[in-house]
């Protein structure tokens, strides 16, 4: 029936507060004339229960928003292609305060539009946006390659952790969803990284990135409150030693991060705003990692 397929996608919060306010209902009223009658004794009762129906959806929606609602102010400086990677240390306070940390759980009742396609590799590879570049100095060497026109960055790090970017050639755009295969050509500790950098307006943006650890994880970058780390998950059991499939999609507050087809975190962003998207590689201290990125899809909600 229709309107048990509808009850079946109300989210329980909704459900728990139009029932409370049904019994408070039924305690103001009496009953529904004709059909319901609550005696007096029983009025009572159907206002405390319709309340305390009431507050628990209420906390229920509230509480998770509280941990998954981000504010972030806007700039139009640009932003520098290397800087410090995230290093934990950097970030340990605000991961306790923060972070929801748990393990990986499947959502299989989430159901996305598909979307329309308006770039891909053979659009990059055809049009020629990509030129290969070098990189250098003491503390590390960074080399962006490209193979028939696939992306691939190479980073050796001397000491002190260090990432890298590649721009996704398109204006700044608020709701995308961008998917590629970062395949592992070298790495040699475990902590090496890859992912992506979106909704960068230059002084700030979001970081979501994939460890050979195992490791999914969603941060933001800020000039002023610099790394935080949101929300982080082990996924060891959807990770592949030679190639990952990571995929963002951002619809207005909406933010789902995919790793193998598999949803592993979903936020939202308190202020969501139009930015850059850039491809990401970070090496850990005294490591040396390569990276290509193939298969890159980026879709929009409707063609541009």
């Amino acid at each position: 029936m229709s309107w048990i397929e509808t009850l079946s996608h109300t989210p329980m919060p909704t459900i728990l507060v139009i029932s409370g306010l049904f019994f408070v209902f039924l305690a103001i009223s009496g009953g529904v004339s004709g059909k319901v009658q609550v005696p007096l004794n029983r009025q009572r009762q159907s206002a405390i229960a319709g309340g305390i129906l009431i507050i628990l959806g209420l906390c229920i929606y509230i509480i998770p928003n509280i941990n998954g609602d981000i504010n972030m102010t806007s700039s139009d400086s640009n932003q520098s292609q290397q800087t410090g990677k995230p290093a934990d240390n950097n970030i340990k306070q605000e991961h306790e305060s923060n972070t929801n940390t748990q393990d990986f759980v499947a959502n299989s009742n989430l159901q996305l539009d598909d979307w329309p396609v308006m770039f891909d590799s053979e659009y990059f590879r055809a049009n020629r946006y990509w030129k290969e570049d070098e990189f250098s100095d003491s503390t590390y060497i960074l080399k962006r390659k490209f193979y028939n026109g696939s992306p691939t960055l190479y980073l050796k790090d001397s000491g002190e952790g260090k990432y890298a970017t590649i721009s996704i050639p398109i204006d700044p755009i608020l709701n995308f969803e961008i998917s590629a295969d970062f395949i592992w050509k070298k790495k040699t500790v475990i902590n090496d990284c890859v992912g992506y950098i979106f909704r960068d307006k230059g002084s700030d943006f979001y970081l979501y990135r994939l460890c050979d650890n195992g490791r999914a994880t969603f941060y933001s970058y800020d000039n002023e409150n610099k790394w935080k780390e949101y929300r982080s998950t082990d996924i060891y059991q959807l990770y592949r030693q030679d190639i990952n499939n990571l995929k963002v999609r951002c619809h207005d507050k909406k933010m789902y991060f995919f790793i193998n087809n598999n949803l592993v975190i979903e936020m939202d962003d308190g202020n969501p705003s139009a930015g850059n998207i850039s491809l990401y590689a970070e090496a850990d201290d005294k490591s040396t990692i390569e990276i290509a990125v193939e298969n890159i899809t980026l879709k929009v909600p409707k063609k541009y």
